[in-house]
C-alpha cells in the first residue's frame, strides 16, 4: 500500500469518526429535548394544580419548582392529592 492510499484510509476513518459523533450529539440532543419537554410539562401541571388549590403562587415558589428534578416533580406531584 503506497502513502497516498495510506492517506486516503486514514482520511475516510476520520470522516467516519466525525459522523459517528455528530450521530452521537444529535441523538443526545434530542434526548435532552424530550426531558426538558416532560419537565416542562410536569412543572406546568403543578402549577396549576396548586393554583387551584391555594390561589396564586409567589415567585419564589415557582422558582424552586423549576429547580427540581423529574423524580422530585413526580413526587411532588403524587404527595399533593
Amino acid at each position: 500500500m503506497d502513502e497516498l492510499q495510506q492517506q486516503e484510509f486514514w482520511i475516510q476513518d476520520q470522516q467516519g469518526a466525525i459522523d459517528l459523533g455528530i450521530q452521537q450529539g444529535i441523538q443526545q440532543g434530542i434526548q435532552q429535548g424530550r426531558q426538558q419537554g416532560i419537565k416542562q410539562g410536569k412543572v406546568g401541571l403543578i402549577v396549576r394544580q396548586l393554583i387551584r388549590l391555594v390561589g396564586e403562587i409567589s415567585p419564589d415558589i415557582q422558582m424552586r419548582i423549576d429547580e427540581l428534578n423529574l423524580d422530585e416533580l413526580e413526587n411532588l406531584g403524587e404527595a399533593m392529592f
